[in-house]
């Protein structure tokens, strides 16, 4: 017998074969570079700029400060402030500032714990798309102009950081669900994403374990319809999965009870009109930040795309639907329905019930806001991954890629002009810190008009420990640092936590005989003219304080008593 590889035809067959692979490796290779390089695009704006200003990410980077002050050198600060023991969520972001704030300054921890977020999301998605439907790998590009989402620009960390630990986690559960009721170690992993998702954010972790439920009901409905187990062998199996899921979430679990146990479920609610929630998804709200007009330009076009890609989808399903309602049922197609996975409709039904909470629940309560907008954002993105279990054509999905990705970097540009400026303040403020003492007391008032601004002050105390009374997570009971209500005046306490406007809030504690207050540092112009609270304001400062520092974007005033 003649050995193929003596043969010159098959030699050139062989040769074709391994051109063809070569081509097909080649062409992966550059298209995961593709994704990478994007992935490093997107993050470029923790190269170029020395702050990532965002609405409260000041206030993460100065109560990470506080975590650590309390820790080690509390003297001057326990007053003021104490640890929350309770086992609050939103901890990851500021465990991970705490811990990279003892070795780097402020600008570079939140650089660091961002580099985690900008690539984290990308590929923890890409990695879950691959995992539903590895011939769908462009859906995980539809991924980018959500990285831009609008509640991670509002600071809102903890919340995007817990995205990422739910996609790993629901793809870590596809993955070994089937041996969890055997594995330990599987268990084990399952938990610490469970309790990582838990400490980053609640409302994203009661969605995952809503997710990983519905993926064991919908997987054990299929069983149970094909028929190819008995009923009883199929409800021991699901009994036995769901109790080693229950055995990874207990202890966040608890805590999630605990928490909920120790809040009352009075207080207000503030809702958006139905129509203008209508309106706002098909804005895609969620990607837009600064400027409506204009980005809603283009994230209409993206949302345009989504839509007609998930209305291509509908239309395929019913129409296989009906066309199987015709056919006599056989093990042929038991066999090939049970092959079908799950997901499809777990994302389908998930997408349903975030739509449902988008509309059901109030914006804003006593808990906290933007509650809308982060069920718009869970919307799209279980969208996205329902889209992702789905076949669309080639030309279909470059075509989709090519708008989504266009209309992406245009509103990239525009978030990095936003930036730059938005950039240039937060250091003005942070340089301002120079010429306040290690724990002064200071009182802030903000005049100036940037609503992103509105917790710059607290990058005066990102790097130096100092008491800035500008500090709502201390007020919150939900973050790490609260106010020490044990060691704090009654008269200040109350202060601190009126609900009355700023500039009443601030003539209060400024005139509070029990608080003394170092230093006040002014945002904005102190010599605009705003009505009698802010004449007021304004006689007492120059009154009592004098000008140590000025530049174009703040000020700052010391107690003239102070030597």
């Amino acid at each position: 017998m003649i050995s193929l590889r003596f043969c010159p035809k098959a030699g050139k067959t062989n040769a074709i074969v391994f051109s063809m692979r070569r081509s097909f490796k080649n062409l992966v290779n550059q298209e995961r570079s593709l994704f990478l390089l994007l992935t490093i695009l997107n993050a470029l704006p923790l190269f170029i700029f020395n702050f990532f200003p965002t609405l409260d990410g000041p206030a993460h980077l100065y109560n990470a400060q506080l975590i650590s002050s309390l820790l080690v050198n509390p003297e001057g600060l326990e007053i003021f402030f104490t640890l929350n023991l309770e086992p609050v969520p939103n901890w990851t972001g500021h465990f991970v500032l705490a811990l990279l704030g003892t070795f780097m300054p402020a600008f570079l921890a939140e650089k660091v714990l961002l580099l985690l977020y900008f690539f984290g999301l990308p590929y923890a998605f890409r990695r879950l798309v691959l995992q539903l439907n590895p011939k769908n790998v462009l859906i995980s590009y539809f991924i980018f102009p959500f990285v831009y989402a609008y509640p991670f620009l509002l600071g809102f960390y903890n919340f995007s950081i817990a995205l990422i630990f739910l996609l790993l986690a629901f793809g870590y559960y596809i993955k070994n669900g089937s041996r969890l009721s055997s594995s330990y170690k599987a268990k084990v992993i399952l938990f610490l994403l469970l309790t990582a998702t838990y400490f980053s954010h609640l409302i994203v972790f009661a969605v995952l374990l809503m997710l990983i439920g519905i993926h064991v009901l919908i997987e054990m409905l299929s069983r149970l319809y094909v028929k190819t187990e008995s009923a009883s062998i199929v409800i021991v199996k699901t009994a036995k999965k769901s109790f080693s899921v229950f055995l990874s979430a207990v202890l966040p679990l608890l805590l999630f009870t605990y928490y909920f146990l120790k809040r009352s479920s009075s207080g207000y609610q503030v809702f958006i009109e139905k129509s203008e929630l209508i309106q706002d998804l098909f804005n895609l709200r969620p990607l837009i930040v600064y400027n409506t007009s204009y980005e809603k330009q283009y994230t209409q076009v993206i949302a345009l795309v989504l839509f007609a890609l998930l209305t291509i989808t509908l239309l395929k399903r019913a129409m296989a639907y009906l066309q199987k309602m015709g056919e006599i049922k056989n093990k042929e197609l038991d066999e090939k329905r049970l092959s079908h996975s799950p997901e499809p409709w777990v994302f389908l039904i998930s997408s349903v019930i975030m739509l449902v909470l988008y509309f059901v629940l109030p914006n804003t309560n006593s808990s906290g806001g933007f509650i809308s907008v982060r069920f718009a954002l869970l919307f799209f993105l279980f969208l996205l991954l329902l889209l992702a279990t789905q076949n669309f054509s080639k030309w279909l999905m470059r075509i989709s890629v090519l708008i989504i990705l266009v209309c992406s970097g245009i509103l990239f540009s525009s978030y990095l002009h936003r930036l730059n400026s938005f950039s240039k303040l937060a250091a003005d403020c942070y340089a301002a810190a120079n010429t306040i003492e290690d724990k002064s007391t200071v009182l802030s008032i903000k005049y100036a008009d940037p609503w992103m601004a509105q917790h710059f002050s607290n990058y005066l105390g990102a790097d130096k420990p100092m008491v800035v009374l500008e500090n709502y997570e201390a007020i919150t009971g939900y973050f790490p640092v609260k106010w020490n209500d044990q060691l704090l005046p009654k008269s200040v306490n109350r202060d601190l936590k009126s609900n009355v406007p700023a500039c009443a809030k601030n003539l209060n504690l400024l005139n509070n005989k029990e608080l003394m207050i170092d230093y006040v540092f002014v945002f904005g112009e102190l010599n605009m003219e705003e009505g009698d609270c802010f004449s007021d304001l304004k006689r007492e400062v120059l009154n009592r304080y004098k000008l140590i520092y000025d530049n174009e974007t703040c000020q700052v005033y010391r107690l003239k008593e102070l030597k």
